[in-house]
C-alpha cells in the first residue's frame, strides 16, 4: 500500500528553497569572517655576523698566518682574519712564541722547541740550564737566538737553536727590565737596574748606551721590537715615545711625555702610537698617527676609540695590527680600524630592545651592540671591565651590570653614568610591562620601581635568591626564578617574596615566562614545567626525548611559546605548552645558549662555541642566527 503524502503548495516550496540559500549564504559568512584553523608555525634561521671580541693580548704576524692570544688560548688565521682555527699541541700550550725568519720557536713546560710549518712538525732545540720555576727568554736578534735564563745565564745559538753556547751578560744574574730588538739593524738593547746595555755583534760584545728614560712598554709577545725607520729606531715606553737616529746610542723624546705607548710604523714611514691612560679601573687607549717623524701627531682612533690596545704590530706585507680587549683590529687603507675576528668567547646575554637595536655580552669581557638587525656590531666602552647583564627600563633607558656596579645608558649605550646599589651587584633583570627591576648582590636582591633611580633592598638571604630569570604576566604579577631552580612571585616593594610551590630541581630556573592565561613555565637543566594559578604543584612538560631538556631561554609571542634549549636546538608550542615541536631549520648547531624576541616579530638565538674551527666573523664558534615564521 503506497503512503501518500500531501503535496506542498508552490509558494512553500520557494520558502525552503530560499531557507537552503540563506543557510548555505550564512555558513560562507560564517566561514569567511572566522579564523581558519591554524597549522603549527615553524621558524627557518638565517645565520647573521657575529661580533668580533675576544680579549686579545698578542696579535703576531708570520709569514702568511695571524697568530693571535686571547685569553691565553692561541689562534691562527690563514685568510685575514675571517675565520681562524684554535691551535693545539705544542703551539697551544706555549708560554711564548719568538719568530726568526720562516721558523718560529717556543718555550714551555719542557723545554725549547722550533717549528717551520707553523707547528705541524717540531725540532727539539739544544739543551739549556732549564729550570720550570724560571721561564727562559728567546730572543731573536736577526741572525742568531739569544736565551736568557734568569739567575743563570745568557746563551746564544748560530744554528736555529741545535747547540747553545754562553755569551757574556755585563748585567750580571739581574733580570732586564726590558729588551728592545732592531733584528733589521742589528741592534739589540737591554734594560736592567745597571742601566742600558747595546749589541750589534748578537751578543759577542756590549756598551753600556744612554737610553730612553723610561722602561720600554713589551710588547706581550716578547720584549718590544724596536720600529725601523729608515735608520732610525722608534720605540714606546712607559713614559712616552722615543727616536734614536744612531742606533740606539742616545734618545731623544717625540710626544706624550709621560703616558704609556705602543707603537708601529708603516713602510711608508708613518708612526702610530697607541697611547694609554693609567685611570682605574679601565685603561683607555687613543691611538696617534704622525707622519712627519714625530714633529706633529693628529688622531687616528676611527673604528677603534677608546679600547685598551695591549699590543701593536706590522706584518710582513705591511699591514699594522691591534690586540685589543675588545678584539683583533686591522689598518685600512681608509684609515680606519676594522674588526677582523677573534675567536675566544661565550654568549653570556642577548637582549633585543624596544626599539630595535641587539645587545650582546662575551664571556664577562665584553658588550656589544648592532643597530642594523645583526649585520654589523660595535663594542661598546664601559666605565668598568666586563658587562654580566643587561636590562632595558620602561622609559627605555640600559642597565648594565658591570664591575660590580649599574650602570645606566640613556642614549643606547654610547655613554653611561654610575647607578648607586650601594652592594656588590652580579645580575640585573627587568619587567618592562611593569617597570619592575632587580638586581642581584652579595648581599641581597636589590629591587627599583623607577627605572634604576633608586633601589631599596627587597630580599637580603641572597644565597637562597639568586636571581636568574624575570618575568610579568597581564595582571601586573611579577615572577623571578632563582639558581636553585625555585620561583617566587614579588609583591609590592618591601612585601615578602612569596614561594611557588617547591620543584627540588637544584639547578637553575634559567627559562621563565608567564601565559596568557595565568599559567607560568619554567625551563631549568632537568625539567620544562607549568604552574596553573591556584595548583599546588608543577607539571612536568614533553619537550623532547632527551633526559635532561637543558633549558636555556623561554620566550613568549603572540599565541606562541619558544623554547630555547643547549642541546636540541628551538622548540615552539602553539598551544601553550602541552605539545612541542622542534625547529631548527638552518641551524648549524643545536646548541642555544641566549634567545631574545624583537620588536619586529623576529627570533635572535646566540649558540655557544662548537669546536675549534670558526667561520666569518664568529667568535670561537658562536654563531648568531635571526629567525622568521614560516607555515608547514
Amino acid at each position: 500500500m503506497a503512503i501518500l503524502t500531501p503535496a506542498r503548495p508552490p509558494n512553500e516550496h520557494g520558502r525552503a528553497m530560499k531557507r537552503v540559500v540563506l543557510l548555505a549564504a550564512c555558513v560562507a559568512l560564517l566561514s569567511s569572517t572566522t579564523p581558519a584553523a591554524k597549522f603549527p608555525s615553524v621558524i627557518e634561521w638565517q645565520r647573521v655576523t657575529a661580533p668580533s671580541g675576544g680579549d686579545a693580548e698578542i696579535v703576531l704576524p708570520h709569514r702568511d698566518v695571524l697568530l693571535v692570544r686571547a685569553d691565553s688560548v692561541w689562534w691562527a688565521s690563514v685568510d685575514g682574519g675571517r675565520s681562524w682555527r684554535r691551535m693545539t699541541g705544542r703551539l697551544g700550550m706555549a708560554w711564548e712564541i719568538t719568530e726568526l725568519g720562516d721558523d718560529l720557536f717556543i718555550t714551555d713546560a719542557a723545554g725549547t722547541y722550533r717549528t717551520s710549518d707553523v707547528g705541524r712538525s717540531w725540532t727539539s732545540c739544544g739543551m739549556t740550564p732549564h729550570d720550570p720555576r724560571r721561564r727562559g727568554r728567546l730572543l731573536a736578534t736577526g741572525r742568531t737566538l739569544l736565551y736568557w735564563v734568569p739567575e743563570v745565564a745568557l746563551f746564544r745559538s748560530h744554528d736555529r737553536c741545535a747547540t747553545w753556547t754562553p755569551v757574556l751578560a755585563p748585567w750580571n744574574t739581574t733580570p732586564p727590565y726590558g729588551v728592545v730588538l732592531a733584528p733589521d739593524l742589528g741592534v739589540v738593547l737591554i734594560q736592567t737596574q745597571r742601566g742600558w746595555f747595546r749589541t750589534t755583534d748578537e751578543a759577542q760584545t756590549w756598551t753600556t748606551v744612554s737610553g730612553p728614560a723610561a722602561r720600554p712598554l713589551p710588547s706581550a709577545h716578547n720584549g718590544l721590537p724596536a720600529i725601523a725607520l729608515g735608520t732610525d729606531l722608534v720605540i714606546g715606553t712607559t713614559r712616552g715615545v722615543f727616536r734614536s737616529t744612531n742606533r740606539g746610542l742616545s734618545w731623544t723624546a717625540i710626544g706624550f711625555s709621560g703616558q704609556p705607548a705602543r707603537t708601529a710604523v708603516t713602510r711608508d714611514g708613518v708612526i702610530y702610537a697607541a697611547i694609554s691612560d693609567e685611570a682605574p679601573p679601565v685603561v683607555r687607549t687613543t691611538m696617534m698617527r704622525s707622519s712627519d717623524n714625530g714633529t706633529t701627531w693628529v688622531p687616528a682612533d676611527s673604528g677603534l676609540s677608546g679600547h685598551f690596545v695591549k699590543d701593536l704590530e706590522r706584518g710582513q706585507a705591511g699591514a699594522i695590527y691591534a690586540a685589543s680587549e675588545s678584539g683583533l683590529y686591522r689598518l685600512e687603507r681608509s684609515g680606519r680600524w676594522a674588526s677582523i675576528g677573534l675567536p675566544a668567547s661565550f654568549p653570556t646575554f642577548l637582549v633585543a630592545a624596544p626599539w630595535g637595536d641587539l645587545y650582546l655580552g662575551t664571556e664577562w669581557a665584553a658588550l656589544y651592540r648592532s643597530q642594523d638587525r645583526g649585520a654589523s656590531w660595535r663594542a661598546l666602552l664601559l666605565p668598568r671591565g666586563g658587562a654580566g647583564s643587561l636590562a632595558t627600563t620602561r622609559r627605555g633607558d640600559l642597565l648594565v651590570a658591570s664591575g660590580g656596579q649599574v650602570f645606566r645608558s640613556a642614549d643606547r649605550g654610547d655613554s653611561w653614568e654610575h647607578v648607586e646599589v650601594h652592594d656588590d651587584v652580579h645580575t640585573i633583570l627587568s619587567a618592562r610591562s611593569t617597570g619592575v627591576v632587580i638586581a642581584g648582590t652579595t648581599g641581597g636582591i636589590f629591587r627599583s620601581d623607577d627605572d634604576g633611580a633608586t633601589w631599596a633592598l627587597s630580599a637580603d638571604y641572597a644565597d637562597e635568591l639568586q636571581p636568574e630569570s624575570l618575568t610579568a604576566n597581564r595582571n601586573g604579577d611579577v615572577f623571578v626564578g632563582t639558581a636553585t631552580g625555585d620561583v617566587y612571585r614579588l609583591g609590592a616593594l618591601n612585601e615578602p617574596w612569596h614561594p611557588l610551590p617547591p620543584m627540588k630541581d637544584g639547578s637553575p630556573a634559567s627559562g621563565l615566562a608567564a601565559l596568557a592565561n595565568g599559567n607560568v613555565l619554567v625551563g631549568t637543566t632537568f625539567a620544562l614545567r607549568r604552574w596553573q594559578p591556584g595548583s599546588d604543584r608543577w607539571e612536568d612538560l614533553a619537550l623532547s626525548r632527551e633526559e635532561k631538556p637543558r633549558i636555556s631561554s623561554l620566550v613568549v609571542g603572540g599565541d606562541y611559546v619558544l623554547a630555547a634549549t643547549a642541546g636540541t636546538g628551538v622548540f615552539i608550542s602553539n598551544d601553550r605548552g602541552r605539545t612541542w615541536t622542534p625547529t631548527n631549520r638552518g641551524l648549524a648547531t643545536r646548541r642555544v645558549r641566549r634567545m631574545a624576541l624583537a620588536s619586529d616579530g623576529k627570533v635572535y638565538v646566540a649558540t655557544e662555541p662548537s669546536g675549534a674551527e670558526s667561520g666569518a666573523g664568529a667568535i670561537g664558534g658562536m654563531r648568531i642566527y635571526r629567525g622568521r615564521f614560516v607555515q608547514h
